[in-house]
Formats: structure tokens, sequence, C-alpha cells
């Protein structure tokens, strides 16, 4: 059991010199770009597009990001970035 405020089994991402983090629960697969409508997560941070791998959810919605590293760590649980909450229509939780 983790500690208040923390959160282990994450999926850390590399979207251009920028990193989001996501459950790794809620990752279904990991796929290669091709055959998949997915936005890049450079986007939100004003980045060309680009994507090296797509991270789909149950629910079918996808992301594309540039890398990514399983990191099985307990971490600190910090709030989205204003920037992520902006670009994910508020989708992002802030903790």
């Amino acid at each position: 059991m983790e500690p208040p405020g923390h959160v282990r089994g994450m999926l850390l991402c590399h979207a251009g010199p920028h990193r989001l983090a996501f459950h790794a629960h809620e990752v279904a697969s990991i796929a290669s770009p091709s055959g998949h409508a997915a936005a890049s997560a450079r986007r939100a941070f004003h980045e060309t597009e680009g994507s090296a791998r797509v991270l789909v959810s149950a629910s079918g919605g996808a992301v594309g990001v540039d890398a990514l590293e399983i990191d099985a760590e307990p971490h600190r649980v910090l709030p989205a970035p204003l920037v992520t909450v902006r670009a994910s229509g508020a989708a992002s939780r802030a903790s």
C-alpha cells in the first residue's frame, strides 16, 4: 500500500523535451503510430507533431508519445500542469 498522495505503476512518456505520466492500468495497449488516429502529446506543448508509440486506453482513446518507460517505483502525485489541463479539455486529473 502506498502512502497518501503517492502512486505506483506509471508509464513515463516523453513528448519532445517534456514528460507526461500515465497510470499503467489505464493503458490497454501500446502500438506503433501507423494505423492509429491519435493526436501527438507534443500538441499540448505547441511543438511539432510526431510520435513513435501510441498509448491506447480501454475506451479507445489514444495519444502519441515519442518514447516511454515503465516505472514501478512510488511517486508523489502533483497537480497537472495548466497547459496539459487546457489541451485535454480539463480531462487531466489534478490531485
